[in-house]
């Protein structure tokens, strides 16, 4: 081997063992299925309705993008310019934090599953997490 492909071979296995020490042990796709409420109807009067948010974390930090439904008000994942990100962030030991629009998001993460509690319009919910990927 010549001395540039070498250098170009450690300098690609340096790259590559810097991102793996980056990658957080939460890194990946996870679901989060939230019930409806007890009490399911919004003071505008619509309802409040099961959902499931998809959620990726990369490097500990936790992001996905939601709206509503313009009819129902329904919230789901979405990639339109219009959707509203969620950001946070995962610690080492599973904890979450992240925010939606004005709501703040919280909860714990174990192994490949979690519980995730948010504070919404329609109530507090809280939700079972699961990693997908």
């Amino acid at each position: 081997m010549s001395r540039p492909t070498i250098a170009a071979a450690s300098l690609a296995a340096l790259v590559l063992s810097l991102a793996a020490a980056h990658a957080g042990p939460y890194d990946g796709t996870w679901a989060v299925d939230f019930p409806s409420p007890q009490n399911n109807v919004r003071s505008a009067g619509s309802v409040c309705t099961a959902f499931r948010l998809v959620v990726q974390v990369k490097d500990n930090q936790l992001e996905a993008r939601l709206q509503r439904e313009s009819v129902t008000g329904e919230v789901e994942n979405s990639t339109a310019t219009n959707a509203v990100p969620v950001k946070g962030s995962v610690a080492p030991d599973g904890t979450v934090t992240a925010m939606w629009e004005d709501f703040p998001v919280i909860g714990r993460l174990t192994g490949d599953t979690g519980a995730i509690s948010i504070q919404g319009d329609c109530g507090p919910r809280t939700g079972r997490a699961v990693r997908l990927q």
